[in-house]
């Protein structure tokens, strides 16, 4: 399991009020620099517009986010899908060891290798070698045709294609996200809304003040919000952030067949004798 530094679980969970917050006061000095200089050339009759395009800007940084939040609860699916595949592997091979111990052995250890690879080199290093330990399945099943059904069998191939499908739904969802341009457009919205309150002229003065800041924090909360689930995936310094989806029910299944291999003696867990397309070893 990750685990997580109580600090760090605090600032965590309110990064998005700490890069904020400076931003939201810094333009508040501004807009006081605007008022003392006289630089506030917009009259205070524009003020309904100005309500007006605040409602059009939110309205587009809602729908926008609807749509990552979607991905996002999509995404949260991903460790127990994987989870439910790799059980119905281990089962199975469980299940045939009783009468063929060597069999299923070497499946057995991938599948614990599986999990480990996952969180050190897949998830936080982004190496895809997991790909060739996953493909390395097949041979296993080959050797499991001749004494385990053909219906069983296609199941269990049919639960490595998830596997597959699940690492390269990741895999995509890093590398894709939203537009460069897309970023630029809604942070220009923003900026450009921020500058025609600045040159508004309110009366009295502190109203107007507080306004400023009040949606410049809103706007640039939404912008934060939307970045940071833009990647659920994005662990730095193999932790865990607060916007990353949860793999701790996949990192508690590895301790869990951890625990049973060393049950089965010391050297079950080791992998040297684990050979696959792509492994080092």
């Amino acid at each position: 399991m990750v685990k997580i530094h109580p600090l760090k679980r605090i600032i965590g969970r309110y990064h998005l009020l700490a890069n904020v917050l400076p931003l939201t006061i810094s333009v508040g000095f501004i807009k006081f620099g605007f008022h003392s200089f006289g630089w506030e050339q917009l009259p205070s009759s524009m003020l309904p517009f100005i309500t007006s395009v605040l409602t059009g800007i939110i309205f587009f940084f809602g729908f926008i986010l609807a749509g990552i939040v979607s991905d996002f609860k999509d995404s949260e699916k991903i460790p127990s899908e994987m989870v439910v595949s790799l059980y119905t592997i281990w089962r199975e091979a469980e299940n045939l060891a009783n009468e063929d111990p060597e069999l299923t052995d070497g499946l057995k250890k991938k599948i614990y290798i599986f999990v480990d690879r996952f969180k050190s080199e897949f998830l936080i290093r982004r190496v895809d070698d997991i790909f060739d330990l996953l493909d390395s399945f097949s041979d296993d099943f080959r050797q499991m045709d001749r004494k385990v059904p053909p219906p069983l069998m296609v199941r269990l191939r049919n639960e490595q294609s998830t596997l597959w499908r699940l690492l390269t739904r990741i895999k995509v969802i890093r590398s894709t996200s939203f537009s460069e341009s897309g970023y630029l457009a809604i942070r220009a919205i923003t900026i450009l809304f921020i500058f025609a309150l600045m040159l508004l002229k309110a009366d009295p003065f502190l109203e107007g003040a507080f306004f400023v800041c009040l949606y410049t924090f809103i706007l640039f909360s939404i912008i934060l919000l939307i970045q940071d689930m833009d990647d659920p995936f994005e662990y730095e310094e193999g932790e865990k952030g607060v916007d990353e989806v949860n793999f701790d029910v996949l990192y508690d299944f590895g301790d869990r067949l951890k625990r049973k291999m060393s049950a089965m003696g010391a050297s079950s867990i080791g992998t040297g004798n684990i050979l696959y397309p792509g492994s080092t070893v």
